[in-house]
């Protein structure tokens, strides 16, 4: 009987462990199964808005050295460029919503010649009490001023304590009726530093992406092009989207963790409609 009974003490124990092992694979192949179809369903839907030029996250921007995420400045340029196509194409309330400032106030300033985007513009007071360099700056003559400090990381790992200094030295040198200071991040755990407002690439990338769709529908679709290649950019070397598991649910895959390239995808389209 005691052997009887240890045998079957010995198959129930380890079984059951297995049984238990199996059904939480099962599950969570069931639920990566779940996501990678709705990841298709929203890269589908927005291949198609974005038509001819397609889904920026299903190419490969990672490989581009050009577009490394150590490179801030490639990163200002092509914004600055981004900037000065929106303003042309979308108007001033396109740029102000970009950066997170209520574009109603851009629809306010009357119209001015003194529209200009100026990277690279070097300030009295930075680090330390020197020179600083701001990454950005977009003007509407004496109206408004938008100062955009550029990071590739989050707020926390960045030196912002110059900023304190570029507030000053812009609102010494530049005469404006109305200031925006802007710290464009990956992530940040505050809304302010040291007068510069957090604004994410996350939120950037989605006013970006529905720009993009509004250009493909008008047929600008060179300047969309350019967009969305700088979108594929930010949202796979920055944000660290993981665009390779994007491509292999496009094709059929079922990879694990894409909920949250769905959800940045879909909050894009949403804003598009």
């Amino acid at each position: 009987m005691s052997n009887i009974s240890n045998k079957e003490g010995a198959g129930t124990g380890p079984s059951a462990n297995w049984r238990s092992m199996h059904n939480m694979v099962a599950a969570a192949g069931s639920l990566f199964a779940l996501e990678a179809d709705r990841l298709r369903a929203v890269l589908r839907e927005s291949g198609e808005r974005l038509a001819p030029l397609g889904e920026p996250l299903l190419l490969d921007f990672g490989a581009h050295r050009w577009l490394s995420a150590s490179r801030e400045e490639a990163y200002s340029d092509w914004l600055a460029w981004i900037v000065e196509q929106l303003k042309e194409l979308k108007g001033r309330e396109a740029v102000f919503r970009l950066f997170g400032i209520d574009a109603s106030e851009g629809a306010s300033l009357p119209a001015v010649d003194g529209f200009a985007v100026e990277p690279e513009v070097w300030v009295l007071e930075g680090h330390e009490g020197k020179e600083g360099r701001l990454d950005l700056l977009v003007s509407f003559g004496q109206r408004a001023l938008v100062v955009v400090e550029v990071k590739t990381g989050s707020a926390e790992e960045a030196d912002c304590a110059k900023q304190l200094g570029y507030v000053q030295s812009v609102r010494r040198q530049r005469a404006a009726d109305h200031y925006y200071f802007i710290l464009l991040a990956v992530d940040g755990e505050k809304k302010d530093y040291y007068g510069f407002h957090l604004r994410r690439w996350s939120e950037v990338c989605v006013e970006l992406r529905k720009s993009a769709v509004q250009m493909c529908a008008a047929g600008q679709l060179l300047v969309a092009a350019m967009v969305l290649g700088f979108v594929g950019a930010v949202e796979q070397n920055l944000m660290r989207l993981p665009g390779a598991l994007a491509r292999l649910a496009a094709k059929g895959g079922s990879p694990p963790l894409t909920r949250n390239i769905a959800d940045h995808i879909r909050e894009s389209l949403e804003a598009s409609t």
